[in-house]
Order: structure tokens, then C-alpha cells, then sequence
């Protein structure tokens, strides 16, 4: 009689789920991501840092790459490209494990923690995520929060998200000036990729910026979907497989 309630019961949790949509199949916030994850700022005056594509794989979310187009940044002193921690920070600035490099973006309206910081890079800097695996899932969103801190936008300024070679979402120039994203980490909770729905998806981020005053910042990255009815039913019996081993 246990058995048959729990599996009565198992039944209708399943259709529940189910019903109410979505299951999260990758995500990031950087937390406990490494402050020096890809290029290490520079720290006196001098451009041309190198970017090697550091890989971060810790199991601490979905992995990624950092990159720089043709290898190397115009980073020069105080700028930071990285990983950069708003609880570390002092006097409103978040800061990297080097020692005198900050980020402004700390203070912006709902920032928590550890964020991807790129500030004054003068070149494009590619976040590439490892290939996400969305075969069995249909109804797609992505959901991130960013945050621009600047004044002087110009053409070139970039932020965008690409998924297959496809941009979803792109601000640039004059238009990253304005709007909830200054100085606030807002961004979609869910905004419809369908169109990949049951595809292997590349993700990428592009940063672009080419001043010291021009902070672009990403972070709560997500990618959702409804399983397919296939994919859940599996789910479904194995719970019931090990439901029924327990009783035996």
C-alpha cells in the first residue's frame, strides 16, 4: 500500500512538472569562479596584455573560455578584464585578486557577488561557453542580468549574445548610454530562443569598449527549456525503478 501511494504520488509530481514548463539546463553566476579566470590586468602602464583563452571547468556551473580578438587587449593600468567581486571591494569598487585594480560596477542596483567586469579592453573580448546540450528540450529561454557604468559610448561598443552564429540579443554605440542597464544589473528572465529548440547551442558573449569610464558587466546567466515528454518519461521510471528496489 506505501509503495502504491508513493508511486501514485510520484505519478502526479511528474505531471506537475510537466505542466508547469521548465527545467534549467545551464547556468553561470561566477560564483567561486577564479578572480584571475583569463587575462590578469595590467598593472602598470603598458598595452598590448595577453589573453590566452584560460579555460574555467571547476564543476562550479557551466564551463567557459575568455578571449580576445587578435590575442591581446589594450589594457593598461587599473583596468580590469575578468572575474570581479563586488564583497571584496571598497569605497564602492569591486575588485580582482591584483592588487589596486577595480571595477565601478559594484555599486550598480542589484549586483551580488562575483561578475564578469570588462573595462576599457579596446579590443572585442569573447565569452564562449562549452557547448550546451538542448537536444531534448523545446520552449527555450535565456535568462542573464548586465550592467554598463560610462560616459561616452561610441560606435564599436558592443555588447552582444550569439548562439549558434545567430546574435539574440545586441546593444551598441550610443544606445548602451541610455536605458535600466545603467548603473543597474537588470536583463530578460526569459527570453525566447525557441527557434534552437532541440539543438546543441554555442553561446557567446561579446564585449567591446575602448575607454577607462566605459565598464560593461555581465553575470546570472541561464539557459531553460521544457523537457520533452521522451526525456521526462525516463526520468519519471527511474525514479519508480528505484522506488520499487527500495520495497522490495
Amino acid at each position: 500500500m506505501k509503495t502504491q501511494l508513493l508511486i501514485a504520488a510520484l505519478g502526479t509530481a511528474a505531471l506537475a512538472t510537466s505542466a508547469s514548463g521548465q527545467s534549467v539546463i545551464a547556468s553561470q553566476d561566477f560564483e567561486g569562479n577564479s578572480l584571475t579566470v583569463g587575462v590578469t590586468p595590467a598593472t602598470v602602464s603598458g598595452f598590448g596584455t595577453t589573453l590566452t583563452g584560460t579555460f574555467f571547468d571547476s564543476g562550479l556551473g557551466t564551463p567557459w573560455t575568455l578571449a580576445a580578438a587578435g590575442g591581446s587587449t589594450g589594457t593598461d593600468g587599473g583596468d580590469l578584464i575578468g572575474i570581479a567581486d563586488a564583497t571584496l571591494g571598497t569605497g564602492g569598487d569591486a575588485v580582482d585578486s591584483i592588487p589596486g585594480v577595480f571595477n565601478d560596477l559594484s555599486d550598480a542596483a542589484g549586483i551580488h557577488g562575483q561578475f564578469l567586469a570588462v573595462e576599457d579592453s579596446d579590443t572585442e573580448i569573447t565569452l564562449t561557453f562549452d557547448t550546451i546540450d538542448a537536444t531534448a528540450f523545446t520552449d527555450l529561454t535565456l535568462g542573464f542580468t548586465w550592467a554598463v557604468e560610462s560616459d561616452g559610448f561610441e560606435d564599436g561598443d558592443v555588447f552582444d549574445i550569439s548562439i549558434n552564429g545567430t546574435s539574440v540579443f545586441n546593444v551598441g554605440g550610443d544606445d548602451l548610454e541610455t536605458g535600466p542597464f545603467v548603473d543597474a544589473f537588470v536583463g530578460p528572465a526569459a527570453l525566447d530562443i525557441s527557434t534552437f529548440d532541440n539543438s546543441l547551442l554555442d553561446v557567446v558573449v561579446t564585449i567591446a569598449n575602448n575607454s577607462g569610464s566605459e565598464d560593461i558587466g555581465f553575470d546570472s546567466f541561464s539557459i531553460s527549456g521544457v523537457p520533452e515528454p521522451a526525456a521526462a518519461g525516463l526520468l519519471g521510471l527511474g525514479a519508480l525503478a528505484m522506488i520499487r528496489r527500495r520495497s522490495a
